[in-house]
């Protein structure tokens, strides 16, 4: 074939939402058309469908795990790399879009969603869901950011922290879309 649908017309027209540069490959996750696997060097393209285990099109968030495993937030999963069968597998299915995926750095992930908070998988591989009725000021996470004092969340309407003590809601209000932190501080 001659590749994926976006490729096939050049990347410009591509509505690219993930990136992930891992050794020679750069992951890219679009819009409706997939989720692809650039090889830098040669130039040669792989495209993930459902037939590669993925549980939809779109792919809004990739992220590495301290592991090194893959992972991949679709509009209605959560779906893990098997690099040995070079496929995707169903690891949670949300029935809901997920849109930022962050590793702790004690093997948990943590996963935003759009209607219904955050996924919390803890290190032992069991699953929490953290909503607005658990402290978040919205049930609609925008991102993500690990940090050794605890992960920041920012949502639609506000900002929180998950620390030792569970989720604090903090006085940032608004549509927080990125937290980002230097090392030192989070802004």
């Amino acid at each position: 074939g001659q590749g994926p649908r976006g490729a096939a017309r050049g990347f410009p027209t591509l509505n690219i939402h993930a990136l992930l540069r891992l050794e020679n490959d750069l992951w890219i996750g679009t819009y409706s058309d997939n989720l692809l696997r650039l090889d830098v060097r040669t130039g040669r393209i792989r495209e993930y469908s459902g037939e590669d285990g993925l549980d939809a099109p779109s792919v809004y968030a990739l992220c590495l795990d301290r592991d090194g495993l893959l992972w991949a937030g679709t509009n209605s999963g959560i779906c893990r790399y098997d690099p040995a069968a070079d496929r995707f597998v169903l690891e949670r299915a949300v029935g809901d879009w997920v849109m930022d995926i962050k590793a702790g750095p004690d093997g948990a992930l943590w996963c935003s969603t759009v209607r219904n908070g955050v996924l919390h998988r803890r290190a032992d591989g069991t699953w929490k869901n953290y909503r607005r009725e658990d402290g978040l000021p919205s049930d609609y996470i925008n991102c993500l950011q690990p940090t050794p004092g605890g992960v920041y969340v920012g949502t639609q309407q506000g900002l929180a922290v998950f620390g030792k003590e569970g989720v604090t809601a903090l006085p940032v209000h608004g549509d927080i879309q990125k937290v980002v932190f230097d090392g030192k501080q989070v802004w």
